[in-house]
């Protein structure tokens, strides 16, 4: 899973920098990154996710060798990683694109943990390490996509102008799916996909 995920990021930085080389003027491009690990749940139904945090730092450690700039969001047993400072990190990140003088800009969210695929929705959720819901149960469905990342939250940065390219990494055991007919799997997800008009759909 991880070679896989390594060859794929790497693929798509050699794209970007071939596509950059073929042009008829040199235009430099600005990588950026947030690499988030959630090891640490607090609710006993997420199992530990002990290579959480060392796939963060590997993923980081590889966009660095492209020389890019980034944040390294880790979780631990008193301080497990939430949207908050998921969204908080990107902001801060955004900070340094905005400040950006010259060339393109790409930004990375790799996010490893836990996460699930929601029906309703048509989105796929990262569940961050201190959503403390039972996400079996229906009545908590609307606070858990409130508590949780998806495409959707990161709409308002694919808008701004200075960023080039806004490219989604997850990096999650989708195994979560449980009697709620609200979320499945991934892989039952994935085979309805073609099916779901819209994956960005408001949630």
């Amino acid at each position: 899973m991880k070679s896989n995920l390594t060859f794929s990021i790497a693929f798509i930085l050699f794209f970007i920098n071939s596509d950059i080389i073929c042009q008829t003027k040199y235009t430099k491009t600005n990588l950026f990154y947030l690499s988030v690990g959630s090891t640490h749940y607090v609710s006993n139904q997420f199992a530990k996710i002990p290579s959480a945090n060392n796939s963060a730092k590997v993923f980081s450690k590889f966009m660095e060798s492209f020389n890019s700039f980034g944040i390294t969001l880790l979780s631990s047993s008193k301080e497990p990683v939430s949207k908050i400072k998921i969204i908080e990190s990107i902001n801060s990140i955004m900070d340094s694109v905005n400040n950006t003088s010259t060339g393109s800009n790409v930004l990375f969210v790799y996010l490893c943990g836990h996460g699930f695929a929601d029906k309703n929705t048509k989105l796929q959720f990262f569940a961050p390490g201190n959503l403390n819901l039972n996400i079996f149960d229906n009545r908590n469905a609307s606070q858990v996509r409130g508590l949780c990342i998806s495409f959707y939250d990161l709409n308002r940065f694919v808008r701004n102008t200075k960023l080039s390219k806004l490219i989604l990494v997850y990096d999650c055991c989708y195994d979560l799916a449980a009697p709620n007919p609200e979320f499945a799997y991934v892989e039952l997800t994935l085979e309805e996909r073609s099916k779901w008009p819209d994956s960005r759909k408001k949630t």
